[in-house]
């Protein structure tokens, strides 16, 4: 095929705006946001709502009292300020409302996912442009993403520009692929902190690899190198500065303590708090590693993917199995990692890193990268048997053999088509917004994040938060106060024992409610059946506590410290 025929008409384009419409359909017609309601797919929820509000009161990113309230969560330690993605979709969600904003994300990653490969890919033909389109839409690893409520880490375009652009800077010069290069690696950075690491990592095996072809020249494309990141660093600072620092320090909340897991394999951080290591286990499946081996979660790797990564150049490939190995954790079928240790031991915010796994978003660029190569194989005497019997191939039968091996992965796995969720909250919990408005205490404590979608409809504090049974994540100030205040103590004991008495005094409740408290909510179906004994005897402590509920329906009691 020609290189007019290459670049005629924007079918890659075409393509990736109509996958983004497709998998968003659904939802669409529903009303619904697409994906599964899961533990992070509410934390998204919050976030959308809290990034939202935010704006509306001029507050700071970096910081909300909202949650673990009066005391607050440091958005930035905790989560590396990644809010982005909620700015920009923040007017949508003003205009058309949270629906319409989460699925318009969704949409908006599929179609830049797809349309950054779709360009990286046309290199090697028309044909090779639209089935990158395709790759970078349904790849395994961001269908999985998405489909479990993490539109955030599913985000690879920028990635694919700083990687590509970089390698083409290293090699062939120009000041400006080497900023865009850094600017678009801390724009991934400022998207998911961890995915400009990975990114960072990955430009410098490329950088290694131009130094190793241009030797002896090679301390240009290392000068070229230090460009890149140098800019990627400057403009990620803000953020990446002082978490880089706490943890070099060991001062960052959650770091793991890396000397254990390689002692006994034991992931804890130095709060105390077990870690469930997302890894990646043998059969291309995401999963969590504990003490008690690996338990799957779900598909998230492509073999049609791999087969296009083995099809791009040798610096790619390392960089692919750099990206694999690093998913895999800590250890390897109970073998040390030597990737995974080496690069712990280099990077010390590595410590914070409870996902390995998502180390696999460097396999969108690679295979984009690997299908530009197998296009221009058929169009060029590149040397080589593989590109030799490739050129003998027809183009479109290569092209649905690919396009057939990714998309029945897609669909035998799961992928796709997308479910919907819905952000359901109960109709009794509509009364914390009466005015004055106070904080609320959602019992019990630490059993799931469902209180974040109360407060996304209520707008009112909470003393709950994200994680709140992780002790690294929660104010030392709040931990505190539920040992010392007798009557907090009492709160959060009842739904687990309601026969235990634990003492308190009315100044002890006086005090809780000067903090700004006014609501107490209990959520009937964590105390278990309504007619059984626990729930009867919870139910039966609290009144005794606080008197009668101000309301009840079919999911929560909820009393008003106000009288």
């Amino acid at each position: 095929m020609s290189e007019r025929g290459a670049s005629s008409g924007p079918w890659w384009a075409v393509v990736a705006i109509g996958l983004a419409a497709c998998v968003v359909v659904e939802g669409a017609l529903a009303g619904a946001p697409v994906g599964e309601g899961t533990v992070d797919a509410i934390g998204t929820w919050w976030f959308q709502w809290w990034v939202a509000d935010t704006l509306s009161t001029g507050s700071s990113f970096l910081y909300t009292d909202q949650l673990f309230f009066p005391f607050g969560k440091d958005v930035l330690a905790h989560t590396g300020a990644n809010v982005l993605d909620a700015l920009l979709v923040a007017p949508v969600r003003l205009a058309l409302g949270p629906v319409a904003a989460w699925n318009l994300l969704v949409a908006a990653v599929v179609a830049t996912n797809g349309l950054a490969a779709g360009l990286v890919a046309r290199r090697g033909g028309a044909l090779a442009g639209v089935l990158g389109a395709i790759l970078g839409g349904l790849h395994p690893y961001v269908l999985h993403e998405l489909g479990q409520g993490r539109p955030t880490q599913a985000i690879v375009a920028p990635l694919l520009g700083a990687l590509v652009l970089g390698d083409t800077g290293l090699r062939r010069g120009g000041i400006g692929r080497l900023v865009a290069a850094g600017a678009l690696l801390a724009l991934q950075g400022w998207f998911y902190w961890f995915a400009g690491l990975f990114g960072a990592l990955a430009l410098a095996v490329l950088g290694a690899g131009a130094v190793w072809d241009a030797r002896p020249r090679g301390v240009v494309s290392a000068g070229r190198l230090l460009v890149a990141l140098g800019v990627a660093a400057a403009l990620a600072a803000p953020v990446a500065g002082p978490l880089a620092v706490s943890a070099a320090r060991g001062e960052a909340s959650g770091l793991i303590d890396v000397s254990r897991w390689l002692a006994d394999g034991t992931t804890v951080t130095r709060e105390g708090d077990v870690v469930r290591l997302t890894v990646l286990g043998a059969a291309g499946e995401a999963g969590v590693l504990d003490r008690g081996g690996f338990l799957p979660d779900g598909p998230i790797l492509g073999l049609g993917v791999l087969l296009l990564a083995a099809l791009a150049p040798w610096r790619w490939r390392i960089v692919g199995l750099l990206a694999l190995l690093f998913a895999f954790g800590p250890s390897i079928g109970g073998v040390t990692n030597p990737v995974y240790v080496a690069v712990a031991a280099l990077c010390p915010p590595l410590a914070r890193l409870w996902w390995p796994v998502r180390a696999l978003s460097l396999l969108v660029p690679v295979a984009a990268v690997g299908l530009a190569a197998l296009g221009r194989a058929r169009r060029t005497d590149a040397p080589g048997q593989f590109a030799a019997a490739l050129r003998r191939v027809p183009t479109a039968a290569l092209g649905i053999g690919l396009a057939v091996v990714l998309g029945g992965e897609v669909v035998a796995r799961g992928l796709l088509p997308f479910g919907t969720w819905q952000p359901r909250v109960p109709e009794g919990v509509a009364v914390l917004a009466e005015s004055p408005k106070g904080a609320a205490i959602v019992l019990p404590w630490g059993y799931d994040q469902t209180p974040l979608l109360y407060q996304t409809t209520t707008g009112v504090p909470l003393f709950n938060g994200m994680y709140e049974r992780t002790a690294a994540f929660v104010p030392d100030a709040l931990r505190a106060l539920q040992r010392e205040n007798g009557f907090v103590s009492a709160l959060m004991v009842v739904p687990v024992d309601p026969r235990a008495v634990t003492p308190y005094t009315e100044a002890e409740k006086a005090a809780f409610v000067a903090l700004g408290y006014r609501w107490v909510v209990l959520r009937r179906a964590a105390t278990g059946p309504p007619d059984g004994a626990r729930a009867r005897g919870v139910l039966r402590r609290l009144t005794q506590m606080l008197g009668a509920p101000r309301v009840q329906d079919a999911d929560v009691y909820v009393w008003d410290l106000a009288g």
